[in-house]
């Protein structure tokens, strides 16, 4: 049984008091209507060798090896572990950038892997480490694209998407923003518009790895308290212990590879 700590000593509440309430989605601004259940058993993905084989025998090494978790209904659970152990690499197995080897990823027991592209995006938002682009958008396409997931092939966007992403734009301070090029953004800026990207996506689940890089102290706390309100299931890998205390409901240590 993986050893699973229950975060209720959020000490740093205490400490840091009026900071952690952000005036973020206050006055009813509509989500998700529900979080999920996402439970992932005995899962493994193996890296593969000089020669691009993944068989058992010929890998160097099994960077997720034999993880089970369990996230429950609008529960956030963390991820806390040393550089290298496998967190990332487990996450991105979890929103199918690196097929599992074997095990099994349900949400809502159904087997994420043998979902299109489309529907699992429509029940799972990512807000990565990294969010370079190779050509350029503005702000608020950006933010725009979260709502493609919910769209048939050749559908436009509705008032309702436009008035969704507007909304959002103004909660997450990216409004005045909004026609700006998002490849000249720093990287605090950047985050913050993948965040309310996957937030116009209103998914089921929300996978957040390290989403308080390139961040100051304020956005951190406003960051995850503005996740923290939209009242879904959350699977986060963040490197701060007290940000993890203070947000998460349960936390898994990871160590190479294992929980």
């Amino acid at each position: 049984m993986p050893y699973q700590l229950k975060a209720k000593d959020r000490s740093c509440k205490a400490l840091f008091g009026p900071l952690l309430r952000s005036f973020f989605f206050r006055g009813g601004y509509a989500t998700a209507p529900f979080g999920c259940q996402l439970q992932i058993n005995e899962s493994r993905y193996y890296f593969p060798n000089l020669w691009g084989s993944r068989t058992l025998k010929s890998c160097i090494c099994a960077m997720v090896n034999g993880v089970s978790l369990h996230v429950g209904e609008r529960q956030s659970v963390g991820i806390i572990g040393p550089n290298g152990c496998g967190k990332s690499t487990l996450l991105k197995a979890i929103y199918r950038v690196n097929p599992i080897d074997s095990g099994e990823v349900l949400l809502n027991g159904q087997n994420v892997t043998k979902m299109s592209p489309k529907e699992a995006a429509r029940h799972i938002a990512v807000v990565g480490q990294f969010n370079e682009l190779a050509f350029d958008f503005s702000v608020q396409d950006m933010v725009l694209m979260g709502r493609s997931p919910h769209k048939k092939m050749m559908e436009g966007y509705s008032e309702a998407d436009y008035k969704l992403v507007e909304d959002t734009l103004r909660k997450t301070e990216l409004y005045p923003l909004r026609q700006r090029s998002y490849l000249s953004l720093s990287g605090g800026e950047k985050q913050r518009v993948i965040l309310a990207r996957a937030i116009v996506q209103q998914p089921e689940l929300l996978i957040l790895d390290e989403p308080t890089n390139h961040l100051d102290i304020k956005f951190q706390f406003e960051v995850l308290d503005l996740v923290k309100d939209l009242n879904i299931s959350t699977l986060c890998v963040l490197h701060n212990i007290e940000l993890s205390a203070r947000y998460c409901d349960y936390l898994y240590a990871m160590k190479q590879g294992r929980i």
